[in-house]
């Protein structure tokens, strides 16, 4: 009888072998596999360096301000010496501004200021032939408007 018994039960006990040994082998294929591909970080990349040559030309966009319609805006930067920029900004073909010599580190640069009640800060970054460029100008008493500028160099 006990032979029976084991005769019985051991075709389910190879099945049952055989299905958890092909479920081990797939979850482990499938673990070496994400292993692989989360082991294989990039090349590390070269980091990405603006010389002028990358900043000075045209770049044409548009400007997006709170509580205002979205212009068409071209910023022009130009050598101002050694690691120094000039940029004009001219907003529905009328030049709002020009600057005095603004040093830039690599990709971007930073100024603020403030006289007068006007605060002002500017931050631009430059990816490739993409610019961003955002104003945030405080008003004292009056309020804060904050401009941003998406431009491709041409």
């Amino acid at each position: 009888m006990c032979h029976k018994a084991t005769n019985v039960k051991l075709p389910l006990i190879i099945f049952l072998q055989k299905h958890l040994l092909m479920k081990a082998f797939k979850l482990t294929f499938l673990l070496l596999a994400l292993l692989t591909v989360a082991a294989c970080d990039d090349d590390d990349d070269a980091p990405i360096v603006c010389g002028q040559s990358d900043w000075v030309g045209t770049f044409t966009g548009t400007q997006t301000c709170t509580d205002e319609p979205t212009e068409d805006v071209t910023l022009t930067f130009t050598s101002a010496g050694a690691n120094l920029l000039n940029f004009e900004y001219t907003v529905a073909g009328t030049v709002t501004s020009n600057t005095t010599p603004i040093p830039y580190d690599g990709c971007s640069f930073m100024v603020s200021g403030n006289d007068m009640g006007v605060s002002l800060d500017l931050e631009v970054a430059l990816q490739g032939s993409e610019l961003t460029f955002t104003t945030v100008t405080t008003l004292t008493g009056i309020g804060t408007t904050t401009c941003t500028i998406n431009a491709t160099k041409n």
